[in-house]
């Protein structure tokens, strides 16, 4: 089960990897390297792509982590989940 400590963690996480994968794009921006322009270009994209989607994954945590901490740190039950 996820906890709002555990949900915090991995807001965290999210950041740390983000960071990690914008140290990347900066590296390949511009250097040398063996890859042609075109192949760099679409390493790099990839990469940016993936700094959104973690973005977007660590706004919906954050998001949901106010509301907890807002609701008094009330989890609720997923709706899909059976209560049988």
């Amino acid at each position: 089960m996820h906890t709002v400590d555990s949900l915090r963690a991995r807001a965290a996480r999210l950041q740390q990897l983000n960071l990690g994968l914008a140290e990347e794009v900066a590296r390949w921006k511009g250097a040398a390297s063996p890859l042609l322009d075109a192949e760099r270009q679409a390493y790099v994209s990839c990469i940016q792509r993936g700094i959104a989607g973690f973005d977007a994954a660590w706004h919906a945590l954050t998001t949901a982590l106010a509301r907890l901490e807002r609701d008094g740190g009330v989890e609720r039950p997923s709706p899909l989940r059976s209560a049988f």
